[in-house]
């Protein structure tokens, strides 16, 4: 009897520590470059600051080089999508860019100012 009640015990403590692990998430490093829009060359792009933003949180804010290249990681937990977002001193915060997840840990990416706004079927305009 004494040795049900503590396989009991042992078991009872081995699902409890199973279901206790969150899923592991890994971080992301994004290298990246914020240029001009060969269309519109009439923003400046000079040390201005890239937020990456998940939910309602930043994640992340490196600022740019003179040349317009960042670097940023961060590591996701249970965001549905991801905001990338574009101020320097004095101007308006404006999003340069959404996406719903990653599909590699490790990536590269442009981002042009103005947006380059592409239109969908619907006349919609998205990134």
């Amino acid at each position: 009897m004494r040795r049900c009640q503590i396989l009991g015990v042992i078991l009872l403590i081995l699902i409890a520590t199973l279901f206790s692990f969150k899923a592991t998430t890994f971080p992301v490093y994004i290298t990246g470059h914020l240029r001009k829009n060969p269309n519109d060359t009439s923003v400046r792009i000079k040390r201005d600051t890239i937020i990456a933003k998940g939910g309602n949180k930043n994640l992340t804010k490196p600022m740019t080089s003179l040349k317009g290249n960042f670097k940023m990681l961060f590591t996701p937990t249970n965001e549905k999508s991801f905001g990338f977002f574009c101020t320097a001193k004095g101007t308006d915060t404006v999003l340069i860019a959404s996406v719903k997840g990653f599909d590699t840990d490790e990536m590269k990416i442009t981002f042009y100012l103005p947006v380059k706004y592409k239109k969908n079927i619907q006349s919609i305009y998205s990134f």
